[in-house]
């Protein structure tokens, strides 16, 4: 009798469905080693007709029927591992940022086409690059995401899990673990095949070229975590946000003429900033010229951003600066006090007058809120279902591919009850008092690991919106912050970026 122990488990993830040697490689199967309560699973839809008749010897059987396999229902977690690559997804470029669990952010992100601007082996918007390894969701507006094939290598056998779709993946900020995914979804069928020809013949740890030694994959330690607030709802909560008594106008003349350059230091989406500068002594600004010109060579240098005023909303009459790359569509922040500072010069040095001078032309300083957090969870879900026919005289399976629904992400972070201004009392009285506001939004940034340090995970949400804190009391009084991450607008995807950080050999 061969019995199988779920401690010698090992779990493959594959691009391919056959199991014949020679069908794997380490360029389209990948070992991702898996936790202990792992879950594979398919049950079966059954009807039952039963007699319900009169008379003296009434017959009182039943018949059963098998009518279908319901999708597969498959959950396993697996550890954050940061990894250090000799090449990226396509094999072409070296000393890259990556993950032992790629393939699988592939899977959940996207139907795995790759951009035009490029053709990896697997890639949709799943960028690994010299700086960090980025996960975005550009390409996840899709009906059905990338399918994969799951095998889980027993000791005497193996079961693959077909057509694989990942429906979620939960990050558990557990201060006293190390950090961990938990991929849930569904497959189409679940059966048992041999791959003992191709999983003793070829390395399939993590993913292609993964350093060894001590850049080899980490672990990284929950304990260090971060958490950063910044709130960007209202007028008087984000950095450099110019606030005008009127809304500048194509007709308002600018007097940018004379031979200053005018700079404009711009942080983008929390990244590095980027400096805009006008040379006042060259054409066309050797002459007066419109606000909106002066706006639109602003536009031009931030190539792939949108610079207007705003015209409604919490920041009616604001200069605000959109980006539309990347995969952000988040706002930018416009920090004042440069040298010859361009805002000042728009600000001050309208001839018309109509842009009143007031103290806002300064740099805001944004209001940060400290959170040293005592736990947390953030959830991907992307609501995936799978269809099932109803044919008669057969026990139907699920038609491949799952459909994608509302992608939602969403979380909560515990914290103490911290008294002050900046701390989790300050954040819970800011939200409780500003009732003019329905949506609260804050730049909000998750970093497993710590902020700064390697290895580490950050998820950036530029438009985290937080509902209003719970009060939990206990020997220590503790507060619980839910929070749902959303785009710019509601066709965006820009919800969510989470950058893998490993350390460089």
């Amino acid at each position: 009798m061969a019995l199988n122990l779920s401690r010698a488990t090992k779990l493959f993830v594959s691009t391919v469905q056959a199991a014949t040697a020679g069908s794997h490689n380490n360029t389209n199967t990948w070992e991702v080693p898996v936790l202990d309560g792992y879950n594979f699973s398919q049950d079966s839809e059954t009807q039952t007709i039963t007699l319900n008749e009169a008379g003296e010897a009434p017959v009182r059987g039943q018949k059963l029927f098998n009518v279908a396999l319901n999708p597969a229902e498959i959950s396993f977690p697996t550890y954050v591992r940061p990894a250090y690559k000799t090449a990226d997804i396509a094999g072409t470029v070296a000393d890259v940022h990556s993950c032992v669990e790629a393939p699988l952010w592939e899977a959940l992100i996207g139907d795995g086409k790759p951009p035009a601007s490029s053709s990896p082996t697997m890639g949709t918007y799943m960028v690994e690059g010299s700086s960090y390894m980025e996960a975005n969701f550009e390409g996840s507006n899709v009906h059905e995401l990338y399918k994969l094939y799951l095998f889980f290598q027993l000791d005497n056998t193996t079961y693959r899990v077909n057509d694989f779709a990942i429906n979620s993946a939960e990050f558990d900020f557990s201060i006293d673990a190390i950090a961990q995914i938990t991929w849930t979804g569904q497959g189409q069928t679940v059966d048992e095949v041999d791959t003992s020809a191709w999983v003793t013949s070829t390395n399939y740890l993590g993913a292609t070229g993964i350093a060894k030694g001590s850049a080899d994959a980490e672990f990284i330690k929950n304990k260090l975590s971060t958490i950063t607030l910044q709130k960007v709802t209202g007028l008087d909560s984000g950095k450099g946000v110019q606030a005008y008594t009127s809304a500048l106008t194509p007709t308002n003349l600018n007097n940018t003429a004379g031979v200053l350059t005018y700079t404009l230091d711009v942080d983008v989406d929390g990244g590095t900033t980027q400096t805009v500068s006008i040379d006042s002594s060259a054409a066309p600004w050797s002459t007066n010229q419109t606000v909106q010109t002066t706006i639109d060579e602003i536009n031009r240098q931030l190539d792939g951003c949108i610079v207007y005023i705003a015209d409604s909303g919490p920041d009616a009459g604001d200069l605000v600066v959109k980006s539309t790359s990347a995969g952000t569509g988040s706002q930018i922040v416009l920090a004042a006090g440069a040298t010859n500072d361009l805002l000042a010069v728009l600000e001050n040095g309208n001839a018309s007058g109509s842009i009143t001078n007031d103290a806002a032309v300064t740099a805001q300083d944004p209001t940060v809120f400290n959170v040293p957090i005592t736990g947390g969870t953030l959830t991907i879900e992307n609501n995936v279902t799978y269809l099932v026919p109803e044919e008669l005289g057969k026990v139907n399976i699920p038609i491949a591919g799952g459909f994608t629904g509302t992608r939602a992400i969403s979380g909560s972070i515990t914290a103490y009850l911290n008294t002050g201004t900046l701390n989790t009392g300050g954040l819970l009285t800011n939200l409780l008092s500003d009732t003019d506001i329905v949506t609260q939004e804050f730049n909000m940034t998750m970093a497993m690991g710590g902020g700064s340090n390697t290895p580490r995970v950050e998820f950036i949400m530029n438009h985290a919106a937080l509902v209003i804190p719970s009060i939990n009391v206990e020997d220590v009084l503790a507060t619980e912050i839910g929070f749902t991450a959303l785009g710019d607008n509601i066709d965006q995807t820009d919800e969510l970026l989470v950058r893998y950080y490993a350390t460089a050999s």
